[in-house]
């Protein structure tokens, strides 16, 4: 399933439960479609021409699954607007993935030093 990431503005509620049952239900719109939503944002509360309410909801869905959920959003009356826009995995940390260098970075010139000593160092002992 694709990630995405919708931006969601809600009507502001007079009390924080109907906010709550708002969100809940356009939650519950990603779930019915077999969504796996994997974090909620609130961004505040914005004072344009009306109060109102933004959030950030990231999800994985099928893109049926996806139009779907736009389909019953647009029908919803305590959404103002939304948007959905597919978005990319985030990048792993490199321990994640290998080894870590915890920020050393080789230095090759202090090896090739490091080398030529230890070279010299037995071909002295071979000469004595």
């Amino acid at each position: 399933m694709p990630p995405y990431e919708m931006a969601l503005v809600l009507r502001n509620a007079a009390n924080m439960k109907l906010l709550k049952e708002s969100l809940k239900g356009a939650c519950k719109q990603i779930w019915e479609q077999g969504g796996l939503i994997k974090k909620v944002e609130n961004l505040g509360k914005r004072e344009l021409p009306h109060p109102t309410n933004y959030f950030c909801i990231q999800f994985d869905n099928s893109v049926d699954g996806m139009r779907q959920v736009e389909h019953k959003l647009r029908n919803a009356d305590e959404v103002v607007k939304f948007g959905i826009i597919g978005r990319r995995e985030e990048n792993q940390r490199p321990c994640q993935i290998g080894q870590c260098l915890f920020g050393e970075l080789p230095h090759p010139e202090h090896e090739r030093h490091a080398y030529k000593k230890r070279v010299l160092k037995k071909f002295k002992a071979k000469l004595v």
